[in-house]
This record gives C-alpha cells, sequence and structure tokens, in this order.
C-alpha cells in the first residue's frame, strides 16, 4: 500500500475546503513547494496535486506551481484539476507531471480519455474520481453532481482496461480522503 498526501492548491496556497466548498477555504501553508519538501523530508516519494482553480476554471491554472514543486523536489508528482484539453494535459506533462488524473472528464468525454492514453500510455494516466458516498459523484471542482453510478462508471473503465484507476473517497463530513486502487 502507498500512502500518497495531496497539496490542494488555490491562488497559488496549499487549502483545504470542508466538504468540497470553496467559500470554506482554509489556507494552511502559502508556500507549496515548502510543504513538497517536508513530504520528501520524511521519505515521501509520491505527491497527488490538485489545482483547484483549475478544477473550476476547467482548464489548467497553477502550473507555475507544479514547475515549482518539479524543479524544487525529486517527487513522483501526480497532477489533477482542470485538465480538460489536449494542451492542458500536456502543459501538465512539460510542467514536471510524470502523472496525471483526469477526473470529470472521464465522464463527460470517455473518447477523449481513451485517446490521451493511447497517446501517453497507461502509466501516465489516471482516471480518478472523488465520489460522494450516496453514490452520486461531485465532478468539475465539486461544483455539480452527475446521477451516473459510481460503481457502474469503475466497473465499466475496469472491464474496458482502460489506463490506472483510483477511487477517491471523500467524507464529505469528515472532510478526509481514503486513496486505494481498484487493481
Amino acid at each position: 500500500m502507498k500512502i500518497i498526501p495531496a497539496i490542494d492548491i488555490i491562488d497559488g496556497k496549499c487549502v483545504r475546503l470542508s466538504k468540497g466548498d470553496y467559500n470554506t477555504k482554509k489556507i494552511y501553508n502559502e508556500d507549496p513547494v515548502e510543504v513538497a519538501k517536508e513530504f520528501e523530508s520524511f521519505g515521501i516519494r509520491f505527491l497527488h496535486v490538485v489545482d483547484l482553480d483549475g478544477a473550476k476554471s476547467k482548464h489548467i491554472v497553477n502550473q507555475k506551481v507544479l514547475e515549482n514543486i518539479a524543479s524544487s523536489t525529486a517527487l513522483h508528482i501526480d497532477f489533477g484539476g482542470g485538465l480538460k484539453s489536449a494542451e492542458d494535459i500536456e502543459t501538465a506533462f512539460s510542467s514536471g507531471a510524470q502523472q496525471i488524473t483526469l477526473g470529470s472528464i472521464a465522464v463527460q468525454n470517455p473518447e477523449f480519455c481513451v485517446e490521451m492514453i493511447q497517446k501517453y500510455g497507461p502509466d501516465k494516466i489516471i482516471l480518478g474520481r472523488t465520489l460522494k458516498t450516496e453514490r452520486s459523484k461531485p465532478p468539475a471542482g465539486w461544483k455539480e453532481v452527475m446521477k451516473m453510478w459510481w460503481i457502474s462508471f469503475f466497473s465499466t473503465r475496469k472491464r474496458n482496461s482502460i489506463g490506472n484507476m483510483y477511487r477517491y473517497f471523500k467524507g464529505w463530513n469528515a472532510g478526509r480522503s481514503l486513496h486505494r486502487s481498484l487493481y
């Protein structure tokens, strides 16, 4: 089992949202590079970086933060949030991500995801979702809920063997997440 810490970014700062509500933003560190270096000093080798500005605006926003973390650490970075186009994905990889996580786009445009997996390889693309426990999914930066049964979504993707797939369970009341692989 790998424990992979995450850094959520808004306005270039490390934040935590309560129940996915942007109005509850709490800044816990002004410097994401400092946080990433601290994780690395504890022996962490992998980091998940989430561009919440990107998720909300539906395009990559905090690529400079990604560049700074990648150039200042040896961490294996998985980047997500706002990756809706081939250009956004290329920007994430060229900014230092070793992997990317495609979230709501995997539901909204699965053909695009297959195309990106074919282009970059299944080891570079993760299909991930933050899931609400009542079987509905909050894509697009937690701003909307899609009425697609998550079991059906993941079962279809697993059956088709499309890339790496992870589930991110986030208890909206607890504000904590558990990351586990489907495979």
